[in-house]
């Protein structure tokens, strides 16, 4: 992984992709690897960033962040590919900030991902948000994204059906960050494995097999809490009531909710055996 920074005040994660770790069964890079090479440019970003100065004496915590796939991420993306992560910040709150990143082919440039991350800096010793240092809010300049203003508005998540599908995993340490909590890549990982499970075993109408052979749109995840290693979470899962193609998912710890996601595919994609066509490829 290569870094740099450019006068147009955009850093630049170049990175070649793995050849057999980061893709799944369909041939197709998983949506919880793409966020860990997210997050592999995001540790880059604070360690060499304007970040850098202060990252010893703050935490941050990742309060929300959105994923928005494009059609040519499941046709570009492949072994051994190199690609490109373009990293803006996007606002800068009293609290918090938000950091919009492309995902790039490095061939054509072409945009594959586009997400925003909304982070809140806090307390080392209080875990407890603090104002953003006026050094750093001035060591950054603010490029606004010409979608939308900063931070996105959250999601109206819905409230539990009786009619769901649960499922249970336990942390592991190797799920967890240097924080000792749950990873934020593990909330998404945590809600496919519900969704697949939920469908495999008929629960939901749109989807009859894995979800790795469904192609994903939008990504949403919230983090309202966290998980330790060796604490249950349990996961549920359901289809909205108005479109059988966006699930949402909760995950619980016991009576607390600590996360929210919602999973939107695309609709328009043609049935055909991709199972068989992967397994062709080999």
């Amino acid at each position: 992984m290569k870094f740099a920074f450019h006068n147009d005040h955009c850093y630049y994660i170049l990175e070649e992709l793995p050849h057999h770790e980061g893709f799944d069964k369909a041939d197709k890079m998983t949506l919880w690897q793409l966020g860990k090479l997210l997050e592999g440019g995001r540790k880059q970003r604070g360690l060499h960033g304007p970040e850098a100065k202060w990252a010893s004496q703050y935490l941050l915590f990742l309060r929300s962040q959105t994923y928005q796939i494009c059609p040519a991420f499941y046709s570009k993306m492949s072994q051994n590919r190199s690609v490109k992560v373009v990293s803006c910040l996007s606002y800068i709150g009293k609290t918090s900030y938000c950091v919009d990143e492309v995902l790039l082919d490095l061939l054509t440039n072409e945009p594959l991902v586009q997400t925003c991350y909304h982070a809140v800096v806090v307390s080392k010793e209080t875990r407890r948000p603090v104002a953003v240092l006026q050094e750093l809010a001035k060591a950054n300049v603010v490029t606004e994204p010409q979608e939308g203003k900063r931070p996105l508005p959250d999601l109206m998540f819905p409230r539990r059906p009786t009619k769901h599908f649960t499922h249970r995993r336990i942390v592991m340490a190797t799920d967890t960050d240097s924080n000792q909590h749950l990873n934020q890549v593990g909330y998404l990982r945590f809600s496919l494995d519900c969704v697949s499970a939920a469908a495999v075993t008929g629960a939901l109408s749109a989807f009859k097999r894995d979800i790795v052979y469904y192609n994903a749109k939008r990504v949403w995840v919230r983090f309202v809490g966290e998980a330790t290693a060796r604490e249950e979470v349990t996961i549920s899962c359901w289809e909205d009531d108005k479109c059988c193609h966006v699930i949402w998912v909760e995950l619980s710890k016991g009576s607390q909710v600590i996360g929210h996601c919602q999973l939107q595919f695309y609709a328009d994609k043609k049935e055909k055996d991709v199972e068989s066509l992967s397994q062709a490829k080999l």
